[in-house]
């Protein structure tokens, strides 16, 4: 596969993201310093929402993509048409993370065929497996585990690096400071007080209190 669809649309957002990179880190921020993935049951409602983020910043760069990570496995954003998408990957605080989950198989560097959108400290960078370098590096760049392909942040870094044509810049870093940690929530007190300000009644009146 060649990925030329995917490989404009990454452009089309580059170029375009000048225009919307405030809100999009902004947005981020606010995400990641309210569900601090500190917390384990965080994690993954913050993944989703930066996906969604990613795919509202790419739409308002007119690159047609919908959100459908409750529908694939591979990919999170997938073009209107449902041919060809991106997978995303968030790797904000983590040194490697797996492109593939196996079970059951053996495991091989073959195994990574999605585009993926990497979200690192330093900005977003794209990498498809039929790109020349990945082609030329992939045996040593990436990880064979047992029951997962794992890719380290060194190794997109050093991708971006030597070729910035691939690489978004913008500051992802979102240290929280001491005085922030008393506005931190859990993603499971936001579905709590959405269901229970549905019902109304008395348990939503008590519910202020309970997490006191």
């Amino acid at each position: 596969m060649t990925f030329l669809r995917e490989r404009q649309g990454f452009q089309q957002f580059r170029v375009g993201f000048v225009n919307i990179k405030r809100d999009f880190i902004q947005a981020l921020r606010k995400i990641h310093l309210r569900y601090d993935t500190a917390i384990r049951e965080n994690r993954f409602v913050v993944g989703g929402a930066t996906e969604i983020v990613l795919g509202a910043a790419m739409r308002a760069c007119g690159v047609p993509v919908r959100h459908r990570g409750t529908q694939t496995v591979d990919l999170d954003l997938l073009f209107e048409d449902g041919e060809g998408g991106y997978s995303v990957k968030s790797m904000l605080r983590s040194s490697s993370t797996r492109l593939v989950n196996v079970l059951g198989r053996t495991v091989t560097v073959d195994e990574w065929k999605t585009v993926t959108l990497f979200l690192l400290p330093n900005g977003i960078v794209y990498a498809d497996p039929a790109l020349p370098w990945w082609q030329q590096h992939k045996e040593q760049k990436l990880r064979v585990r047992t029951d997962a392909l794992e890719i380290p942040r060194r190794a997109i870094q050093d991708f971006a690096q030597s070729h910035s044509v691939w690489w978004i810049s913008c500051d992802l870093r979102f240290d929280r400071q001491t005085k922030e940690r008393a506005h931190v929530r859990t993603a499971s007190y936001e579905v709590a007080l959405n269901v229970l300000k549905d019902l109304g009644g008395p348990l939503f009146q008590h519910l202020p209190s309970l997490l006191e």
